[in-house]
Protein backbone atom coordinates (compact mmCIF):
# COMPACT_ATOMS: atom_id res chain seq x y z
CA UNK A 1 0.00 0.00 0.00
CA UNK A 2 1.39 3.64 -0.84
CA UNK A 3 4.31 2.16 -3.09
CA UNK A 4 5.47 2.22 -6.55
CA UNK A 5 4.46 -1.65 -7.53
CA UNK A 6 5.07 -2.89 -11.10
CA UNK A 7 3.64 -6.35 -12.14
CA UNK A 8 4.82 -8.66 -15.18
CA UNK A 9 4.50 -11.52 -16.52
CA UNK A 10 7.66 -14.28 -16.56
CA UNK A 11 7.89 -13.47 -19.77
CA UNK A 12 6.75 -9.77 -20.19
CA UNK A 13 10.31 -6.84 -19.73
CA UNK A 14 9.59 -3.38 -19.15
CA UNK A 15 10.89 -0.93 -21.19
CA UNK A 16 10.72 2.80 -19.81
CA UNK A 17 10.06 5.92 -21.68
CA UNK A 18 13.27 7.77 -23.12
CA UNK A 19 15.20 4.53 -22.40
CA UNK A 20 15.56 5.48 -18.48
CA UNK A 21 17.37 2.79 -17.18
CA UNK A 22 16.84 3.27 -13.89
CA UNK A 23 12.78 2.75 -12.15
CA UNK A 24 13.10 4.85 -9.50
CA UNK A 25 14.13 7.90 -11.62
CA UNK A 26 11.38 7.20 -13.51
CA UNK A 27 9.01 6.95 -10.70
CA UNK A 28 10.32 10.22 -9.02
CA UNK A 29 9.49 11.98 -12.90
CA UNK A 30 5.72 10.06 -12.28
CA UNK A 31 5.65 11.95 -9.00
CA UNK A 32 6.16 15.23 -9.95
CA UNK A 33 3.82 15.02 -12.87
CA UNK A 34 1.03 13.83 -10.09
CA UNK A 35 0.61 9.83 -12.40
CA UNK A 36 -0.16 7.56 -10.43
CA UNK A 37 0.18 4.53 -13.75
CA UNK A 38 1.58 4.03 -16.60
CA UNK A 39 0.11 2.74 -19.62
CA UNK A 40 2.18 0.26 -21.78
CA UNK A 41 1.47 -1.74 -25.35
CA UNK A 42 2.73 -5.39 -25.30
CA UNK A 43 4.82 -5.81 -28.65
CA UNK A 44 5.41 -9.29 -29.45
CA UNK A 45 8.97 -10.46 -30.58
CA UNK A 46 9.25 -13.52 -32.31
CA UNK A 47 12.13 -15.54 -33.88
CA UNK A 48 12.35 -15.76 -37.65
CA UNK A 49 11.96 -19.27 -37.09
CA UNK A 50 8.93 -19.65 -34.57
CA UNK A 51 8.84 -23.88 -35.88
CA UNK A 52 12.45 -24.40 -34.86
CA UNK A 53 12.86 -26.01 -31.75
CA UNK A 54 14.13 -23.91 -28.30
CA UNK A 55 18.44 -24.70 -28.09
CA UNK A 56 18.60 -23.59 -23.58
CA UNK A 57 16.46 -21.66 -21.29
CA UNK A 58 16.08 -18.76 -21.00
CA UNK A 59 17.90 -16.57 -18.79
CA UNK A 60 17.96 -12.84 -19.56
CA UNK A 61 16.47 -10.52 -21.76
CA UNK A 62 19.51 -10.11 -23.84
CA UNK A 63 18.89 -13.98 -24.16
CA UNK A 64 15.18 -13.81 -25.15
CA UNK A 65 16.04 -11.29 -27.46
CA UNK A 66 18.92 -13.00 -29.30
CA UNK A 67 16.21 -15.75 -29.78
CA UNK A 68 13.46 -13.85 -30.71
CA UNK A 69 15.00 -10.28 -31.88
CA UNK A 70 11.65 -9.22 -34.32
CA UNK A 71 9.01 -7.05 -34.11
CA UNK A 72 6.41 -4.84 -36.25
CA UNK A 73 6.34 -1.33 -35.93
CA UNK A 74 3.69 0.38 -34.48
CA UNK A 75 0.07 0.16 -36.83
CA UNK A 76 -2.36 2.68 -35.89
CA UNK A 77 -5.19 0.56 -37.40
CA UNK A 78 -4.68 -1.66 -34.29
CA UNK A 79 -5.27 0.98 -32.07
CA UNK A 80 -8.83 1.43 -31.06
CA UNK A 81 -10.42 4.78 -28.86
CA UNK A 82 -12.84 4.30 -25.58
CA UNK A 83 -15.08 6.41 -24.39
CA UNK A 84 -14.17 5.00 -20.78
CA UNK A 85 -10.97 4.43 -18.72
CA UNK A 86 -8.14 3.65 -20.44
CA UNK A 87 -10.11 5.52 -23.57
CA UNK A 88 -7.25 3.26 -25.70
CA UNK A 89 -6.56 -0.29 -26.53
CA UNK A 90 -4.63 -2.25 -28.81
CA UNK A 91 -5.80 -5.27 -30.69
CA UNK A 92 -3.79 -7.79 -32.28
CA UNK A 93 -4.81 -7.67 -35.84
CA UNK A 94 -1.31 -8.19 -37.53
CA UNK A 95 1.87 -9.24 -36.37
CA UNK A 96 2.58 -12.53 -35.31
CA UNK A 97 -0.51 -13.66 -34.14
CA UNK A 98 -2.16 -12.98 -37.98
CA UNK A 99 0.84 -15.18 -39.97
CA UNK A 100 -0.04 -17.77 -37.25
CA UNK A 101 -4.11 -17.49 -38.53
CA UNK A 102 -4.86 -17.04 -35.06
CA UNK A 103 -7.07 -14.10 -35.70
CA UNK A 104 -10.77 -15.06 -34.33
CA UNK A 105 -8.92 -14.73 -30.76
CA UNK A 106 -7.42 -10.71 -30.85
CA UNK A 107 -6.74 -9.91 -27.00
CA UNK A 108 -6.13 -6.82 -25.55
CA UNK A 109 -2.27 -5.90 -26.15
CA UNK A 110 -2.07 -3.06 -23.29
CA UNK A 111 -1.26 -2.98 -19.66
CA UNK A 112 -0.53 -0.70 -16.65
CA UNK A 113 1.60 -2.49 -15.57
CA UNK A 114 3.63 0.46 -13.28
CA UNK A 115 0.78 1.65 -10.71
CA UNK A 116 1.12 3.22 -7.56
CA UNK A 117 -0.91 1.14 -5.22
CA UNK A 118 -3.88 3.24 -3.36
CA UNK A 119 -6.31 2.90 -0.90
CA UNK A 120 -9.15 0.91 -2.69
CA UNK A 121 -7.31 -0.24 -5.93
CA UNK A 122 -7.28 -3.24 -7.52
CA UNK A 123 -6.61 -5.09 -10.77
CA UNK A 124 -9.80 -6.54 -12.27
CA UNK A 125 -8.55 -8.82 -15.42
CA UNK A 126 -5.12 -9.14 -14.86
CA UNK A 127 -2.88 -5.83 -15.14
CA UNK A 128 -4.92 -5.16 -18.82
CA UNK A 129 -8.01 -3.04 -16.75
CA UNK A 130 -8.15 -1.75 -12.94
CA UNK A 131 -9.31 1.08 -11.32
CA UNK A 132 -8.69 4.86 -12.48
CA UNK A 133 -6.06 6.94 -12.05
CA UNK A 134 -4.08 9.38 -13.42
CA UNK A 135 -2.33 7.98 -15.93
CA UNK A 136 1.65 9.43 -17.79
CA UNK A 137 1.43 11.38 -21.35
CA UNK A 138 4.21 9.01 -21.87
CA UNK A 139 4.07 5.60 -22.72
CA UNK A 140 6.38 2.54 -21.90
CA UNK A 141 6.49 -0.82 -23.91
CA UNK A 142 6.44 -4.08 -22.62
CA UNK A 143 8.51 -6.59 -24.46
CA UNK A 144 6.29 -9.90 -24.65
CA UNK A 145 8.01 -12.91 -25.63
CA UNK A 146 4.94 -15.51 -26.12
CA UNK A 147 5.95 -16.65 -29.50
CA UNK A 148 9.81 -17.54 -28.68
CA UNK A 149 11.55 -20.04 -30.26
CA UNK A 150 10.02 -23.85 -29.45
CA UNK A 151 6.51 -22.45 -29.16
CA UNK A 152 4.71 -24.53 -31.53
CA UNK A 153 5.83 -27.13 -28.79
CA UNK A 154 4.35 -25.78 -26.45
CA UNK A 155 1.17 -25.56 -27.65
CA UNK A 156 1.02 -29.29 -27.79
CA UNK A 157 1.95 -29.51 -24.71
CA UNK A 158 -0.74 -27.10 -23.19
CA UNK A 159 -3.08 -28.92 -25.86
CA UNK A 160 -2.84 -31.93 -22.87
CA UNK A 161 -3.06 -29.50 -20.03
CA UNK A 162 -3.33 -26.04 -19.12
CA UNK A 163 -3.51 -23.97 -16.31
CA UNK A 164 -4.94 -20.68 -18.02
CA UNK A 165 -8.07 -19.52 -16.94
CA UNK A 166 -9.73 -20.33 -19.91
CA UNK A 167 -8.41 -23.86 -21.28
CA UNK A 168 -9.93 -22.98 -24.78
CA UNK A 169 -8.07 -19.75 -25.29
CA UNK A 170 -4.99 -22.13 -26.63
CA UNK A 171 -6.49 -23.37 -29.38
CA UNK A 172 -6.61 -20.08 -30.74
CA UNK A 173 -2.82 -18.97 -30.45
CA UNK A 174 -1.66 -21.11 -33.63
CA UNK A 175 -4.89 -22.65 -35.14
CA UNK A 176 -2.08 -24.29 -37.89
CA UNK A 177 0.54 -25.86 -35.41
CA UNK A 178 0.43 -29.32 -36.57
CA UNK A 179 1.15 -28.06 -40.14
CA UNK A 180 3.17 -25.04 -38.92
CA UNK A 181 1.96 -23.01 -41.26
CA UNK A 182 3.26 -19.17 -40.79
CA UNK A 183 2.28 -16.67 -43.37
CA UNK A 184 5.53 -14.90 -44.19
CA UNK A 185 3.74 -11.93 -46.25
CA UNK A 186 2.12 -10.70 -43.00
CA UNK A 187 5.68 -10.05 -41.66
CA UNK A 188 7.11 -8.56 -44.43
CA UNK A 189 7.48 -5.46 -42.51
CA UNK A 190 9.26 -7.10 -39.24
CA UNK A 191 11.99 -5.18 -37.72
CA UNK A 192 15.02 -6.83 -35.78
CA UNK A 193 15.17 -5.04 -32.39
CA UNK A 194 18.95 -3.86 -31.16
CA UNK A 195 18.13 -0.82 -28.52
CA UNK A 196 15.45 0.77 -27.12
CA UNK A 197 15.94 3.57 -29.24
CA UNK A 198 14.13 0.75 -31.85
CA UNK A 199 10.73 0.90 -30.37
CA UNK A 200 11.01 4.54 -30.71
CA UNK A 201 11.57 4.98 -34.20
CA UNK A 202 8.77 2.05 -35.03
CA UNK A 203 6.38 4.09 -33.15
CA UNK A 204 5.83 2.33 -29.55
CA UNK A 205 7.61 4.24 -27.25
CA UNK A 206 7.88 7.77 -25.99
CA UNK A 207 11.09 9.53 -26.37
CA UNK A 208 12.67 12.97 -25.69
CA UNK A 209 12.13 15.01 -29.15
CA UNK A 210 9.78 12.49 -30.46
CA UNK A 211 10.78 9.46 -32.52
CA UNK A 212 13.46 11.40 -34.70
CA UNK A 213 15.11 11.98 -31.26
CA UNK A 214 15.88 7.85 -31.10
CA UNK A 215 17.64 8.54 -34.75
CA UNK A 216 15.60 10.32 -36.96
CA UNK A 217 13.26 7.70 -38.94
CA UNK A 218 10.23 8.51 -40.85
CA UNK A 219 6.90 8.01 -38.39
CA UNK A 220 4.59 5.70 -39.19
CA UNK A 221 1.52 6.32 -41.21
CA UNK A 222 -1.17 8.07 -38.92
CA UNK A 223 1.18 8.85 -36.23
CA UNK A 224 2.90 7.23 -33.80
CA UNK A 225 1.30 5.55 -30.28
CA UNK A 226 2.63 8.30 -27.86
CA UNK A 227 1.32 11.15 -30.15
CA UNK A 228 -2.30 9.19 -30.56
CA UNK A 229 -2.14 8.51 -26.49
CA UNK A 230 -1.24 11.87 -25.89
CA UNK A 231 -4.49 13.22 -27.76
CA UNK A 232 -6.82 10.02 -26.47
CA UNK A 233 -5.65 10.08 -22.55
CA UNK A 234 -8.37 11.80 -20.44
CA UNK A 235 -7.28 10.27 -17.31
CA UNK A 236 -5.90 13.27 -15.98
CA UNK A 237 -8.38 15.16 -16.86
CA UNK A 238 -11.09 13.71 -15.17
CA UNK A 239 -8.76 13.10 -12.05
CA UNK A 240 -8.75 17.05 -11.77
CA UNK A 241 -12.33 17.44 -12.47
CA UNK A 242 -13.01 14.76 -10.04
CA UNK A 243 -10.28 16.15 -7.52
CA UNK A 244 -12.21 19.84 -7.83
CA UNK A 245 -15.62 18.87 -7.76
CA UNK A 246 -14.82 17.01 -4.23
CA UNK A 247 -14.31 19.70 -1.44
CA UNK A 248 -13.12 16.32 0.86
CA UNK A 249 -10.46 15.48 -1.19
CA UNK A 250 -8.80 19.49 -0.49
CA UNK A 251 -9.41 18.95 3.15
CA UNK A 252 -7.53 15.87 3.53
CA UNK A 253 -4.86 17.01 1.19
CA UNK A 254 -4.56 20.12 3.71
CA UNK A 255 -4.59 18.37 6.76
CA UNK A 256 -1.94 16.22 5.69
CA UNK A 257 0.22 19.01 4.46
CA UNK A 258 -0.45 20.33 7.74
CA UNK A 259 0.36 17.20 9.85
CA UNK A 260 3.48 17.04 8.34
CA UNK A 261 4.60 20.22 8.58
CA UNK A 262 3.66 20.39 12.59
CA UNK A 263 5.89 17.14 12.65
CA UNK A 264 8.49 18.77 11.40
CA UNK A 265 8.47 21.86 13.72
CA UNK A 266 8.06 19.22 16.41
CA UNK A 267 11.65 17.41 15.74
CA UNK A 268 13.23 20.20 14.84
CA UNK A 269 12.25 21.83 18.31
CA UNK A 270 13.50 18.74 20.32
CA UNK A 271 17.07 18.51 18.33
CA UNK A 272 17.44 22.16 20.18
CA UNK A 273 20.50 21.73 22.62
CA UNK A 274 18.54 24.27 25.14
CA UNK A 275 15.57 21.33 24.85
CA UNK A 276 17.46 18.49 25.11
CA UNK A 277 19.71 19.84 28.05
CA UNK A 278 16.79 20.77 30.38
CA UNK A 279 15.53 17.25 29.10
CA UNK A 280 16.67 15.24 31.94
CA UNK A 281 15.19 17.45 34.94
CA UNK A 282 11.78 18.19 32.77
CA UNK A 283 11.38 14.25 32.57
CA UNK A 284 11.90 13.36 36.41
CA UNK A 285 9.52 16.11 37.39
CA UNK A 286 7.30 14.60 34.86
CA UNK A 287 7.44 11.45 36.01
CA UNK A 288 6.61 12.21 39.89
CA UNK A 289 3.78 14.12 38.89
CA UNK A 290 5.21 17.98 39.32
CA UNK A 291 5.24 18.63 35.18
CA UNK A 292 1.88 19.35 33.39
CA UNK A 293 2.21 17.29 29.99
CA UNK A 294 2.68 20.30 27.79
CA UNK A 295 6.30 20.62 29.33
CA UNK A 296 7.45 17.51 27.54
CA UNK A 297 6.88 18.19 24.21
CA UNK A 298 9.28 14.65 23.82
CA UNK A 299 6.32 12.74 24.94
CA UNK A 300 3.44 14.06 22.56
CA UNK A 301 4.15 11.72 19.73
CA UNK A 302 1.51 12.58 17.08
CA UNK A 303 -1.73 13.84 19.67
CA UNK A 304 -2.35 17.84 19.10
CA UNK A 305 1.68 18.17 18.41
CA UNK A 306 0.83 21.72 17.38
CA UNK A 307 -0.53 22.67 20.91
CA UNK A 308 2.36 20.97 22.75
CA UNK A 309 4.61 23.17 20.70
CA UNK A 310 2.84 26.83 20.95
CA UNK A 311 2.59 25.74 24.85
CA UNK A 312 5.97 24.81 25.47
CA UNK A 313 7.25 28.22 23.34
CA UNK A 314 5.29 29.94 26.02
CA UNK A 315 6.70 28.05 28.54
CA UNK A 316 9.84 29.26 31.09
CA UNK A 317 11.56 26.25 29.89
CA UNK A 318 11.79 27.81 26.37
CA UNK A 319 13.01 31.45 28.52
CA UNK A 320 15.60 29.59 30.38
CA UNK A 321 17.07 28.11 26.84
CA UNK A 322 17.34 31.66 25.79
CA UNK A 323 20.78 33.29 26.76
CA UNK A 324 22.42 30.21 25.19
CA UNK A 325 20.74 30.51 22.18
CA UNK A 326 21.38 34.18 21.79
CA UNK A 327 25.33 33.40 22.11
CA UNK A 328 24.88 30.35 19.48
CA UNK A 329 23.06 32.96 16.96
CA UNK A 330 25.75 35.71 17.36
CA UNK A 331 28.18 33.28 17.01
CA UNK A 332 26.97 31.98 13.87
CA UNK A 333 26.35 36.04 12.52
CA UNK A 334 30.24 36.31 13.26
CA UNK A 335 31.71 33.31 11.29
CA UNK A 336 29.07 33.84 8.27
CA UNK A 337 30.23 37.79 8.34
CA UNK A 338 34.21 36.38 8.47
CA UNK A 339 33.37 34.25 5.43
CA UNK A 340 31.80 36.43 3.28
CA UNK A 341 34.64 38.69 4.13
CA UNK A 342 37.15 36.46 3.10
CA UNK A 343 34.97 35.97 -0.05
CA UNK A 344 34.92 39.31 -1.45
CA UNK A 345 38.61 39.89 0.09
CA UNK A 346 38.33 42.70 2.38
CA UNK A 347 39.24 40.98 5.47
CA UNK A 348 40.57 37.68 7.05
CA UNK A 349 44.02 36.03 6.81
CA UNK A 350 45.51 37.07 3.45
CA UNK A 351 42.62 39.53 2.55
CA UNK A 352 43.45 42.70 0.60
CA UNK A 353 41.70 45.82 1.81
CA UNK A 354 39.54 47.42 -0.93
Amino acid sequence: MNRWTLVVDADEFLILPGGIPELRDFTRRMEDNLDFGLFCPMVEFFPPDITSRPARTWDSLESLIAGAPCFMPFNPACLRILDEYPYVELKALDGIRAALDSMNYTPRLNKIPLVFWRSGFRFTRSTHEGGAMPLSMETGVLCHFKFRRGFAERVKEKRRGDDRQNPQAIFAYLEKSRSGHISRKKLSGARSYGAAGDLARTGWLSWPGGASGAGGEETPPGGTLPELWRRANLSRRRAFAALAADPQAWERMDESLTARRTRFFMERLVRLRTVRASYPLRRWLWKRGLLQPQHMPEEAGIREPAEHIALFYESFWWDIGAPARLLRDVSRAIRWKRLWLRITGRGGRGGKKR
